[in-house]
């Protein structure tokens, strides 16, 4: 990718807390809009900053096309839908918005009108119980990522990760590739 492609901007915690509230936001809009689902809005384990945002927030060289941002669901076992089948968060999802910190430049292939600014990715997955009953918030997030073996979970346990909510883990590595390169 072409340097003047990325913003090589410090990632600061005021900007985490924007990111944060953008996927706050995002879910508001998304539980109004599929009642089915709003039994997960009291199931937030946390949100994580992944992919290349996260490797340049503790790199500061890696630099930043657009931040991902993904928010853990404790998994669902007990709410089902009508046809009796357990209501699962829909994985899928993908969501964008412009990140309204102009200090990050903007990506210049994503289209001007949509994203004056860098890009966020909004995406949601579920964690199972047995890693948010079982472990420690930081523990459970660390596991998830060493056992996880979807597509998604691979390619982002591959960059480091970093904590955005719940503020105890604001700004804090979760994720280090450093030490868990055995795992690949």
């Amino acid at each position: 990718m072409d340097e003047k492609e990325r913003s090589y901007r410090k990632i600061e915690i005021k900007h985490l807390q924007k990111l944060k509230d953008i996927s706050v936001n995002d879910q508001n809009i998304f539980f109004n809009k599929n009642p089915k689902y709003e039994f997960f809005r009291d199931r937030l384990f946390c949100i994580l900053l992944v992919q290349g945002a996260a490797l340049h927030y503790v790199n500061g060289t890696n630099g930043i096309k657009d931040f991902d941002i993904l928010l853990l669901y404790k998994q669902n076992l007990e709410e089902k839908d009508e046809n009796g089948k357990l209501i699962k968060i829909p994985y899928r999802r993908l969501i964008a918005y412009d990140c309204g910190m102009p200090e990050f430049g903007r990506y210049p292939h994503d289209d001007i009108n949509q994203y004056p600014n860098r890009r966020v990715d909004v995406l949601i997955r579920e964690i199972g119980e047995d890693l948010t009953d079982n472990y420690d918030l930081i523990t459970g997030i660390r596991k998830y990522f060493e056992t996880g073996n979807t597509p998604s979970i691979k390619q982002w346990k591959n960059k480091d990760v970093v904590g955005i909510w719940p503020e105890e883990i604001q700004g804090d590595l979760v994720w280090n590739t450093k030490s868990h390169s055995d795992n690949y």
